[in-house]
């Protein structure tokens, strides 16, 4: 060992702390292995001659003193006790003490996604490691990967389930935001003391909602027995959730948006501004502020429609004032006045005039000949 002078008098310890630290380098002395148990270890280790040492500087200072190990090493392994909850599993996994120094940095969310890298498999490198930290998906340069689907054991089903679960809220977000700007734009001219057409809004919705209540199902759903057949084999069925929870709630209001014909006019109002808009508001975790935007949008799109609408009859008017006037039995009633409007001449197409044409002349020469 290094003689290097310290920053305390190990003499002035009592002898019981003296044993323990000549025993401890003793132990780190010795200390060959380098895989992921041993890095748990030496962690420990320098943890304890923190404990006797009294701070972390000093427990610095002697270990590069007596071992060589700079003060980054020695802060890199004793952070590994960041990850004491996660030990046996980062040692089952063979995890590198070089990604487990930033393991140990990351909140429990992160660790267990690079955890179930390894569980599933997959040989990360340091880079995919801190790439998985950061919330991106590790890509190994040369490595192999199976399907997701084809990764054996529960790890390997859980990775897919988890694949599929992420696929199926990217797909819901999609949806309940088409719901949820629907279910605004019909609501909006309630506002401007119009009615709500229910129709319009039905037809909006009724495939989205249907879709979004059945993925919503399956995904929080769960299996049970029909009750009158429970020591039957099979016949098991798909429940709603029993729970009270905030995604179970949203359910049966899918299920009204879905039929929304069933929801009677004087209710309807009342439910799309207590339920709907505030429901799929929190399933896609918007704020007010953007709930004011979207009604915003939807009274723009409203306003937009009826300027369009009113100005297609004046358009029309104008088309059939320029148009050729025809006789005066040919006319009938606009039920917006009592000016007649003009029709026009029915004209025969081109290829049936030249059949017209020959059928009387061919009539005209037999009674000629005749």
């Amino acid at each position: 060992m290094a003689n290097e002078a310290q920053t305390f008098d190990i003499d002035a310890l009592d002898e019981d702390t003296r044993k323990r630290l000549t025993a401890l380098n003793s132990k780190i002395e010795h200390h060959k292995k380098r895989d992921t148990e041993g890095a748990f270890e030496l962690g420990e280790c320098f943890d304890e001659v923190a404990e006797v040492v009294g701070n972390d500087k000093d427990c610095e200072t002697w270990l590069e003193g007596q071992f060589g190990y700079t003060d980054r090493h020695t802060r890199n392994y004793r952070s590994l006790r960041r990850l004491k909850a996660f030990k046996k599993r980062c040692i089952n996994a063979a995890i590198l003490p070089t990604a487990l120094f930033k393991m140990a940095h990351a909140d429990k969310s992160c660790v267990e996604a690079v955890l179930a890298e390894f569980e599933a498999g997959r040989k990360l490198r340091v880079e995919d490691v801190t790439r998985i930290l950061k919330g991106n998906d590790a890509e190994s340069d040369g490595v192999m990967e199976r399907p997701v689907e084809d990764i054996p054991g529960m790890k390997g089903f859980e990775k897919y389930a988890f694949h599929e679960v992420k696929n199926r809220s990217e797909r819901l977000k999609e949806l309940m935001l088409h719901i949820l700007t629907s279910v605004i734009e019909a609501y909006e001219p309630k506002l401007r003391g119009r009615a709500l057409v229910k129709k319009l809004l039905r037809e909006n919705v009724r495939l989205q909602a249907e879709e979004t209540y059945e993925i919503l199902k399956t995904t929080i759903g769960s299996f049970q027995r029909d009750e009158q057949r429970q020591n039957a084999m099979g016949h098991l069925n798909l429940e709603t959730p029993t729970n009270d929870g905030g995604w179970s709630k949203v359910l049966p209001t899918l299920w009204s948006l879905r039929y929304f014909e069933n929801v009677s006019s004087a209710d309807a109002p009342e439910f799309l501004k207590d339920k709907a808009i505030p429901q799929l508001q929190w399933a896609l975790g918007l704020s007010d502020a953007q709930i004011q935007d979207l009604f915003k949008k939807a009274d723009e799109k409203n306003n937009s429609k009826q300027v369009v609408k009113k100005e297609k009859p004046a358009r029309a008017a104008t088309k059939e004032t320029d148009s050729p006037a025809s006789s005066s039995n040919d006319t009938r009633k606009d039920h917006s006045g009592d000016a007649p409007i003009a029709r026009h001449d029915f004209k025969l197409p081109d290829f049936m005039m030249r059949g017209a044409v020959k059928v009387a002349t061919s009539t005209a020469d037999k009674e000629d000949a005749a």
